[in-house]
C-alpha cells in the first residue's frame, strides 16, 4: 500500500504546501515536483539505468541515472542524495551538484496522468564509485553510454528515454557537454 505522501504543486509548478498520497495525486493528475540526476565521468561515460521490470510505468525501460519524487516537506538536495544512493548507490557530495533547471513534464497512462516538474541536475562523478553491478527492486540495471550515444537515442529510439519532452534531454546532453 502506498504511504508516501508528497505535496501538491500549482499549475506554475509553486509548492502549496498541501500533502497528498503519492497514488492519489498521480491518479487526480495533480501537478507535483520530482528531481532528476544525470552521473557522468566524462563524455563518454554517462549513466543511464534500466529501470525494473516490476516496475508499474514504464517497466524495463533505459532512462536518466536518477529519477524520484520529492518527499512532503523533503529539501531538494536531500531528495536527490537519497534517491542517488536508492537507485545508483552511489553518494553524492552536494557541492558538486549542478542544477540546470526545472523541466515540465506531462505523460497520459491508463490509470493515471502524471504532471511532474523536473527539478534536474547533473554531477561529474568518479568513475571508480560506480559500481555497475548495482541493482535492486527500482534497477535492473546500470551502464555507460556516450555523448553521441545518447544524442542519437534521443532522436531515434523508442526503449530509451521516457517522455515526449526531447527538448529536456537536449539540455541535458549540452549541460553535460559545457561541464566536461
Amino acid at each position: 500500500m502506498d504511504k508516501e505522501f508528497i505535496e501538491i504543486h500549482t499549475k506554475n509548478g509553486k509548492p502549496t504546501g498541501e500533502k497528498l498520497l503519492k497514488s492519489k495525486i498521480h491518479k487526480e493528475g495533480l501537478f507535483h515536483a520530482t528531481v532528476h540526476l544525470w552521473i557522468f565521468c566524462c563524455k563518454d561515460e554517462i549513466l543511464i539505468q534500466k529501470r525494473s521490470k516490476n516496475k508499474k510505468i514504464n517497466p524495463g525501460i533505459w532512462d536518466v541515472s536518477v529519477a524520484g519524487h520529492i518527499k512532503y516537506q523533503e529539501d531538494f538536495i536531500d531528495a536527490v542524495i537519497r534517491e542517488s544512493i536508492e537507485e545508483t548507490g552511489v553518494l553524492i557530495n552536494k557541492n558538486k551538484l549542478k542544477k540546470i533547471g526545472v523541466f515540465f513534464n506531462e505523460e497520459i497512462y491508463n490509470n493515471f496522468i502524471d504532471r511532474e516538474f523536473h527539478h534536474t541536475y547533473i554531477y561529474n562523478a568518479e568513475r571508480n564509485k560506480i559500481n555497475l553491478d548495482f541493482k535492486n527492486s527500482e534497477v535492473d540495471q546500470l551502464k555507460f553510454i556516450t555523448y553521441n550515444e545518447m544524442k542519437y537515442l534521443i532522436n531515434n529510439s523508442n526503449e530509451y528515454f521516457i517522455g515526449s519532452n526531447k527538448n529536456y534531454y537536449k539540455c541535458v546532453l549540452e549541460a553535460i557537454n559545457t561541464s566536461i
